[in-house]
């Protein structure tokens, strides 16, 4: 087998359940850590190594995190790789720099080895309403996991500058069913505020 066939082998034959819950925003999600526990074992069995690696980018004026996850072959020449970013915020209560970069570094590097390994990271199926019939139609797509922690942190940066109306907007929204479109939203908001020094 090349690269390829043993990475679609590895997509079929990995699962990682979400098994952590944040009582917050009441989602249950998986982390990093998750995904490479249950990849270990699919990596010896097919003769693979899975590489991790991070760099500080810059881009509009915003500092990134740019993860990569490689796969690389064993027994013959090859590898393929995914990337993710994910921005650093400019501060976090009770966090310092190097733990800033951390948690952006983590959130990346989730999103890179989901990218590599089909792990969908959206809504499960029974976040919808049961009450309606799931047409093609009233499918709506629901915020996803990084959206919801984008979210959380801009609420608590709200609250540490003691922007309290802006951090209670946000604590209202994270408590309703937010779809895409509307976690989207909020967040080029909060993103437009702060690059207006603060401002609506």
């Amino acid at each position: 087998m090349n690269i390829n066939e043993k990475l679609a082998k590895i997509q079929q034959e990995i699962s990682v359940p979400k098994s952590h819950y944040n009582e917050f925003g009441e989602y249950y999600y998986r982390n990093a850590e998750d995904i490479m526990n249950a990849v270990k074992p699919l990596l010896e069995k097919h003769k693979c190594v899975l590489l991790l690696s991070d760099e500080v980018i810059e881009a509009g004026g915003k500092l990134y995190v740019k993860a990569c996850a490689i796969l690389k072959d064993l027994e013959k020449e090859g590898l393929t790789s995914t990337t993710a970013l994910a921005r650093e915020q400019g501060e976090k209560k009770k966090m310092d720099s190097s733990q800033l970069t951390g948690a952006a570094s983590s959130y990346a590097r989730k999103y890179a080895l989901n990218g590599l390994l089909l792990l969908d990271d959206v809504k499960d199926a029974d976040h919808y309403d049961n009450r309606e019939p799931k047409t093609e139609q009233n499918k709506v797509r629901m915020a996803t996991d990084e959206q919801i922690a984008s979210l959380e942190e801009w609420r608590l940066s709200f609250e540490n500058k003691q922007d309290f109306k802006a951090e209670k907007f946000i604590r209202e929204e994270l408590a309703k069913n937010l779809t895409y479109d509307k976690a989207q939203t909020i967040i080029s908001r909060c993103e437009a505020k702060a690059d207006n020094g603060g401002q609506n």
